[in-house]
């Protein structure tokens, strides 16, 4: 097994990113790891690309950002970047070169090496950064979820969306109340709230958080598809319901009640 498939490199970029592994996803890293010898090698460099992400973000915003980051990036080693000659360039060549331009071409292209790599991190910190939508008082906001699915954000109410790209499952985060309308999609949507974790495929559901700090609640109604709920606290103990059917997570350390008709 001397290549990575694009699937293998996701997986690596999942374990790297910190992300779940499903039992099958982890049989499957192992193998890779094994076999593989170019694994681990990506495997670092996706850990350090990580590392330079995190302390980028850090730094963030300014020129503290970039002068942080071209430090890091200075450290790595970029020898196997750069090929020697088959034949060592000719005085003539040389010095031709050096009129042309004032800076060496190894500095040049070690700068623009560089600046290329910042580039990347910038990109990548962008995708996986989530993003926040507000609905002001007395407004609803609608928010379409990977393409097709939508949420309709209930006045005064927030949602977090982490992007999709490179995560097993399509993660939302509820602050207040919402509708959701989820599509058929590959990934499974995940909707969390103060105490409550909500996992749907396809399904149409309203979600309602009371945020007391001291008694925090989160009721569910669902009116279509089936919908699987959990408290944050108590994982194990699920409560599936399907249209028709509501239930409520209250409190902390304490499983979701009983379903109900809505």
């Amino acid at each position: 097994m001397d290549t990575l498939n694009k699937s293998d490199r996701e997986l690596l970029w999942l374990y790297a990113l910190g992300e779940p592994l499903s039992e099958q996803d982890s049989q499957r890293f192992l193998h890779v790891m094994t076999y593989s010898k170019h694994a681990s090698n990506e495997l670092r460099h996706h850990l350090r690309f990580k590392d330079l992400m995190s302390s980028g973000k850090a730094c963030a915003p300014g020129t503290s950002f970039a002068d942080e980051t071209m430090r890091r990036v200075s450290t790595l080693n970029t020898s196997s970047l750069y090929t020697p000659r088959s034949t060592p360039p000719t005085p003539s060549a040389v010095h031709n070169r050096v009129d042309r331009n004032t800076s060496s071409p190894s500095k040049r292209s070690r700068n623009g090496f560089f600046v290329f790599v910042l580039l990347v991190i910038i990109g990548h910190v962008y995708l996986i950064r989530p993003k926040t939508f507000h609905a002001p008082p007395g407004q609803e906001h609608i928010v379409i979820l990977n393409g097709t699915s939508e949420a309709k954000i209930q006045s005064g109410s927030s949602l977090v969306v982490f992007p999709s790209y490179l995560r097993a499952k399509n993660k939302v985060i509820v602050k207040g109340e919402a509708f959701f309308d989820i599509k058929p999609d590959k990934k499974p949507f995940v909707i969390k709230t103060q105490n409550a974790v909500i996992t749907v495929k396809e399904t149409q559901f309203n979600v309602r958080t009371h945020r007391n700090p001291s008694t925090p609640k989160t009721l569910i109604d669902v009116y279509e598809g089936l919908v699987n709920v959990t408290a944050t606290d108590v994982p194990n103990q699920i409560v599936r319901l399907k249209g028709g059917e509501s239930t409520q997570v209250l409190g902390t350390n304490s499983a979701p009640e009983a379903r109900k008709p809505i």
